[in-house]
């Protein structure tokens, strides 16, 4: 073979290599931190460290031959990964459950930043900043360069961050955040009152999808098939019958009031029934051939018992569950007949389940 052809050949082998682990780097990225404080190494569609060894192996073996060959590199390492850490520009806002601004709230935020190690690894190194929400509620961080923002913590005495609140933020591909100090990212806390004893429960049950009646007690912490007369509520699930795994259908959810009413919320902190405005029943519907559908749906609930008790409840409907359907209840009711819904599993770990 001609030094002429052996040239071209390990040119491309080269750039055969290298744009493979440009694409997997790219696909590899995650917006979800790495489970390590430390680091993390980008290839994670490579299992077993005799595997990543013999990747590095490769990639110091072609890297040699193509220098012995004079082989330009068509892409500079140290480029390549610098160019995945961006600017990194955040404004947030720490308001409280009234949206009056909170100021004094300790913030820790979290940036990662990837470099290079040595041939075909990378590191995700991450830095960690410290802010605290001026009177306005308001907090920024600016200057920095990464590809992912993780808000590690917002701390206030007296106040507990909303668990709905998002706390990643992509810069680079997965990106899921437009910076703009007019319109801060905000974070809600809610004043924490005292909790109280409650009667908690959770159950996970397949549902036969033919809209039949099942009756859910709060208080004796049942669900069963059928109509019962001590039924807080009934739940009927309805779809066809003969659908399979990936197909879209009809389907829908109604939740009746039997001896308690309810209100659907989108409340980031359910600490607090509201007094007044429940009603009889709630009916979900779901059109297959509507932008909207989806095969599973969550909602939250406030309920209110004939006794005068108040609840909150969370149901996770799944129209279609391996053949059948299924449905997720959790719920926590208060007894004492308070409004207040606030619940301390460190003061009380024992839960009670559905039965």
């Amino acid at each position: 073979m001609s030094k002429k052809k052996s040239r071209r050949i390990a040119i491309s082998r080269v750039a055969l290599i290298l744009c493979c682990l440009a694409v997997g780097l790219y696909l590899s990225r995650d917006l979800t931190p790495p489970t390590s404080p430390d680091f993390t190494t980008i290839n994670s569609n490579i299992h077993g460290d005799s595997q990543l060894l013999l990747l590095e192996q490769t990639n110091v073996a072609v890297l040699a031959e193509a220098k012995s060959n004079n082989v330009r590199l068509p892409i500079d390492p140290d480029t390549f990964f610098n160019s995945q850490n961006v600017s990194i520009r955040f404004w947030g806002k720490v308001v409280d459950q009234d949206e009056k601004p909170l100021g004094g709230a300790k913030i820790r935020l979290r940036v990662r930043q990837w470099r290079l190690v040595n041939v075909g690894k990378t590191r995700g190194d991450f830095k960690t900043f410290a802010r605290t929400s001026g009177l306005d509620g308001r907090f920024h961080l600016d200057g920095e360069k990464g590809d992912v923002l993780t808000v590690e913590s917002i701390l206030k005495e007296g106040y507990e961050l909303s668990p709905k609140a998002q706390k990643s933020f992509g810069y680079n591909i997965s990106t899921n955040i437009t910076p703009d100090p007019e319109r801060p990212v905000v974070f809600r806390m809610w004043h924490v009152q005292p909790a109280e004893p409650l009667v908690v429960g959770q159950k996970f049950a397949r549902i036969v999808p033919d809209g039949r009646a099942y009756s859910i007690n709060l208080s004796a912490n049942t669900i069963t098939h059928g109509e019962t007369k001590s039924a807080d509520l009934l739940l009927r699930l309805k779809r066809p019958v003969n659908v399979s795994r990936g197909d879209r259908f009809d389907w829908s959810l109604r939740i009746e009031a039997m001896q308690a009413s309810l209100i659907q919320t989108n409340a980031e902190f359910m600490y607090v029934a509201p007094a007044s405005g429940y009603t009889s029943n709630y009916l979900f519907e779901a059109r297959s051939d509507t932008q909207e559908w989806a095969r599973r749906i969550k909602r939250s609930f406030f309920l209110k018992t004939e006794g005068g008790n108040f609840a909150r409840m969370d149901v996770d409907a799944f129209g279609f569950y391996d053949g059948e359907a299924a449905v997720e209840i959790s719920f926590a009711l208060n007894p004492s007949g308070s409004t207040n819904l606030r619940f301390d599993r460190t003061a009380q770990p024992v839960q009670k389940q559905f039965e």
